[in-house]
């Protein structure tokens, strides 16, 4: 990565340094010129004519040969009435023979020195120093963070692992790292998921299989009625199980498919209550009665908080209670039941897939996975599902918690 930097950190500047050059000189060439020239001799030539008085002392005068000590050169020059120059840097005079008298000489100047326009000033290599450094601090940063990014992703790769990313929130770089962990956890997740489920599918399939093999070794013409019957219903749990298993592994790849709207809360709930009242004998009281408006999925929502009232219809003795309500931002919709409930170290394991209450005794005819779907649902909205103990009934209490999303 810091090769890649210093590779755009060069091309940057030099680039802009070249059309820089460019961009003045053709700014140069575009000028009309504003100067006119004049030749030397014409100048020398008027002085001939005049006298010395008539001579502005300030631009030319008359001098003695004998005061100018030069070499023999400048003074064949000088001798062969050419014209002279002296330069010390700033300044310019012009020498030439007075044809009147060949012992004087005319002196011309001094003239400033005009700067040439390819000699590098200090403030030039000020500017490009400055643009530079400028440069460096703006392009560094987002490669810093671009190559703390990588390292991340190679740590992911090779390890599994997701480490904090120390990007400050002002990076270009930030909404790519929060992408990076999110898209990170969530395929964790899932493969932690997958594994979880495929070990726990191979253990609870050993069971039925074990039976049927069993039902094989003990079959007979006596009793070949009942233990077919009793292969058909354990095969009949292993199609449950890997139906179960199929269509949960396919429920991440429905997050796609979230249609996040706003919709009346209430009137989920009472079609709900309405519908699941008429199989059971059990009561099933609805707290609310005003209508009551959130931004979900009615789709998903739906399907999570109908698995949970079943659950509820399943362990309940006589009653069942569902309330929803707002609370510092918060859609919480509580679910309770009056059944035995569960001991506390069991709130957080149910919520796994194909995990149920180990310290209830009719498990009834479930998998296990009505609340580990009600937890992703509420993970997709960015809530979470919490699991306590109902104080009104006293028997188990299930509570969405689901953010405000805009």
């Amino acid at each position: 990565m810091r090769l890649q930097f210093i590779k755009l950190f060069l091309l940057i500047f030099v680039t802009l340094f070249f059309v820089a050059i460019v961009t003045d000189k053709l700014s140069q060439l575009s000028k009309s010129p504003t100067q006119h020239s004049i030749e030397l001799e014409q100048v020398f030539s008027t002085f001939q004519t005049n006298s010395e008085t008539d001579m502005p002392s300030q631009i030319a005068r008359s001098i003695a040969i004998t005061n100018l000590h030069w070499p023999g050169d400048m003074k064949a020059k000088l001798s062969a009435a050419q014209v002279v120059a002296l330069h010390d840097g700033r300044q310019t005079f012009y020498y030439r023979l007075n044809d009147k008298d060949k012992t004087r000489v005319w002196e011309m100047g001094p003239f400033q020195n005009q700067i040439e326009d390819d000699v590098i000033e200090p403030i030039v290599i000020i500017f490009y120093f400055s643009f530079a450094v400028f440069l460096f601090l703006w392009i560094w940063p987002m490669f810093r963070d671009l190559e703390t990014l990588n390292q991340a992703s190679k740590r992911f790769s090779k390890h599994r692992e997701i480490s904090k990313l120390a990007i400050s929130k002002t990076s270009r770089v930030y909404p790519l790292a929060q992408s990076f962990n999110q898209m990170a956890n969530q395929l964790l997740r899932y493969m932690s998921l997958q594994r979880f489920l495929a070990s726990t599918l191979s253990h609870d399939i050993r069971t039925p299989v074990t039976r049927i093999d069993f039902c094989l070794e003990v079959m007979d013409h006596k009793n070949f009625s009942t233990m077919k019957t009793s292969i058909q219903q354990d095969i009949d749990e292993i199609n449950g199980l890997t139906h179960e298993f199929i269509e949960f592994s396919k429920l991440e790849e429905e997050y796609d498919n979230l249609d996040i709207k706003r919709h009346n809360v209430t009137s989920m709930l009472c079609s709900l209550t309405e519908k699941m009242q008429i199989s059971s004998h059990k009561a099933i009281n609805l707290a609310n009665d005003c209508p009551l408006y959130w931004r979900f999925d009615e789709s998903f929502l739906r399907r999570a908080v109908q698995n949970v009232i079943a659950n509820a219809l399943t362990y309940a003795t006589l009653q069942i209670k569902i309330e929803a309500k707002v609370i510092d931002n918060n859609l919480l919709i509580a679910i309770e039941d009056d059944g035995k409930g569960l001991s506390t170290t069991s709130y957080k394991d149910v919520t796994q897939p194909y995990v149920r209450g180990k310290d209830i005794e009719d498990l009834g005819n479930g998998y296990g996975l009505g609340l580990a779907f009600a937890k992703v649902i509420c993970e997709w909205h960015q809530g979470n599902l919490k699991i306590e103990q109902s104080q009104s009934l006293n028997g188990l209490k299930v509570l969405f918690r689901l953010p405000n999303i805009t």
